[in-house]
């Protein structure tokens, strides 16, 4: 059983507790609504977890869980013989998560990246699935450098966010998005595209990448080297 320390957590300066509170009322239709063009979240989520392609008996981190969706579909993959943890900074997406996840062997906790409450080498596989962008950059490279503390030499990381596309209708349609919707610190890495720079300065070694949803999301697949 995979020990942590209790979820008692100092959040950070730029985290705005009672805004996600609020927010997490809204999630999964609001998510719902945004990938219906798209064939729907599941089928989104789904071919994210194909790709990473999670094995029966494996230990597995799901960092910025949310409402706990990915984490449920990964706990299908690993079986009653692995172990899915979601922790995510918002109380009230955990609570969600764990009524949503009721009779699957996941469980969720309050915790924050930057500071992951597991020991190092203690899992083969973490995902990070719509959060890196929403953190400072200094905060975002704390937790891949976290995360990769926490993973098992030779471990995974596959993390799916937005991507600045090729195709110029697909490119001002992800700009003027993430514009609208999110923060200035997602706006400036889609831009500068920063996020796999991040993930090579943590310690990792970028070994796939795939573009999803005509380029505007990608999925990069890192690993943490065996020595």
């Amino acid at each position: 059983m995979i020990q942590s320390k209790p979820d008692e957590v100092n959040a950070p300066v730029y985290y705005k507790d009672k805004c996600w509170s609020r927010f997490a009322r809204v999630y999964d239709p609001f998510v719902k609504c945004f990938f219906l063009p798209f064939g729907g979240e599941k089928r989104f989520r789904r071919s994210f977890v194909d790709f990473a392609n999670p094995r029966k008996g494996e230990q597995v981190l799901d960092v910025c869980s949310g409402t706990g969706t990915l984490a449920s579909l990964i706990a299908e993959r690993v079986g009653d013989s692995g172990t899915v943890i979601g922790v995510d900074l918002s109380s009230k997406m955990v609570e969600i998560a764990r009524k949503k996840a009721k009779g699957l062997a996941v469980t969720f906790q309050r915790a924050s990246g930057e500071d992951l409450p597991f020991p190092g080498g203690t899992f083969d596989r973490s995902f990070v699935s719509l959060g890196l962008h929403e953190m400072p950059r200094a905060a975002r490279q704390n937790t891949l450098r976290e995360i990769f503390r926490t993973l098992k030499p030779g471990g995974s990381l596959f993390v799916v966010d937005y991507n600045l596309a090729e195709g110029a209708l697909a490119k001002l349609a992800v700009k003027a998005f993430v514009k609208l919707a999110e923060s200035e610190d997602a706006y400036k890495m889609l831009l500068e595209r920063t996020l796999e720079e991040d993930i090579r300065q943590a310690g990792f070694t970028v070994e796939g990448r795939k573009l999803l949803l005509g380029g505007i999301s990608q999925i990069i697949q890192a690993g943490k080297p065996l020595i």
